[in-house]
Parts: structure tokens; sequence; C-alpha cells
């Protein structure tokens, strides 16, 4: 199908970070579904998600990411969706929101995502430790510190146990823990947190290399 077609391109001019030509792609593929009145096709989530992600892109079109994310939402919770797929949706409409400072609503969602993630990947799984990751990171810019260390410790500690030491969520989780532990008042926790920054640095440069800017 052409909308399919279009779909992939805006996805690849997008990883190419042609953001205003991925834009024109993928709103070209969202109105094929709406000329045909297939407005509630799953093939439009993906279509909207993607269309989100450019438009996240940008902070003053952070409104039209949320809209779009919701309109994919409600598309796959029409089609009966759940899991991963509807979880990515919650997680990624939870970062636009906190990049909006909007943090009471980003925290719903989050909660969202780690909900379904946990129940249908597992608490170990990548996918469940980074949405966990992502909530901490907002308690964090959110100044909540002490909230993101106790949202931090224990996917930390599955991370540890069952990924790889170079596995990237690890990295995640443990630069995060870092930055909450030592901008708190309480100055105890800051070598704990230099320790797991130090952590986190060497696990990048093992998987990335020294020179990546990651």
């Amino acid at each position: 199908l052409l909308s399919s077609a279009l779909n992939q391109l805006g996805a690849l001019e997008l990883d190419r970070g042609e953001l205003d030509a991925a834009e024109q792609t993928l709103r070209r593929a969202a109105a094929l579904f709406v000329e045909r009145s297939d407005t509630l096709r799953p093939e439009l989530a993906g279509v909207l998600n993607n269309l989100a992600v450019v438009l996240a892109s940008r902070p003053d079109r952070l409104e039209e990411a949320a809209q779009a994310y919701a309109d994919a939402l409600r598309i796959v919770e029409h089609n009966g969706g759940s899991g991963p797929r509807l979880a990515t949706l919650y997680a990624n409409q939870a970062n636009v929101y906190r990049l909006m400072g909007r943090y009471d609503v980003a925290e719903t969602h989050f909660d969202r995502a780690m909900a379904l993630l946990t129940g249908s990947l597992g608490a170990e799984h990548p996918a469940t430790l980074t949405a966990a990751a992502s909530l901490g990171s907002m308690y964090e810019v959110a100044g909540r510190y002490e909230d993101a260390i106790q949202v931090l410790r224990g996917p930390l500690a599955l991370a540890r146990s069952s990924l790889p030491t170079d596995h990237p969520a690890t990295a995640y989780i443990e630069n995060v823990l870092a930055t909450a532990l030592c901008q708190r008042s309480d100055p105890s926790g800051f070598e704990e947190g230099l320790a797991a920054a130090r952590s986190s640095l060497a696990s990048r440069q093992a998987s990335l290399g020294p020179d990546h800017w990651g």
C-alpha cells in the first residue's frame, strides 16, 4: 500500500534527520487513511507515532506531538492493543509531557507504561527497566530527587543482575541515579552517585568507544 510505503519513507527521513521532509511524508500517509475513512486502522497508529517523534523534536510543537500520540493510543486501544506496543506509546507520550513540564500527567503515563511492560515482558526486561529510568529522570528534572532515587534502586539492581555489564539500560539508570544522588541536599549519597556515574561512563565507553558522542 502507498500509505505503508510513505510511512517507511518518513521513518527513514526521520532517521536521517530530515525532519521537514519526514513530516511532509508522514502527513501524506496519514491523509490517505482519512481519505479512505480508515481512521481506526492499526497501521495509522504507526504513522502517527512516527509523526509525533518528528514533532516532539521541536520544542514549539510539543502540543501537536502529544495529540498525535493521543490519537495513536486511541486507535491501538480501539483495536484491543495491549502490552509492549501500547506501553511504548504511553512512554513516548509521557516523555513529551515531561518536556512540557506537565509532570503529573507524565507520571501517570509512565506508570501505565511500566505496568503494561512488567505484565507482558517482565520486570527484568530492558524495555521495562528503561521505562523506570525515564520515570526517574522525570523526577530528577522536577527536583524530586528522593523519588528518583527510590524508583531507580530496584531497577538498577535488576539490570546489574540480569543484563550484560555494558548494557545501555544499565548505563542509563546509573546515569540518572548518579545525577539525583549528587543533586539532593543530603551529601551522604555523593560517593555512591560518583561511583554510579563512573560505572555508567565505563559502560558507554566499552559499548560505544571512547570518542562516541553518547
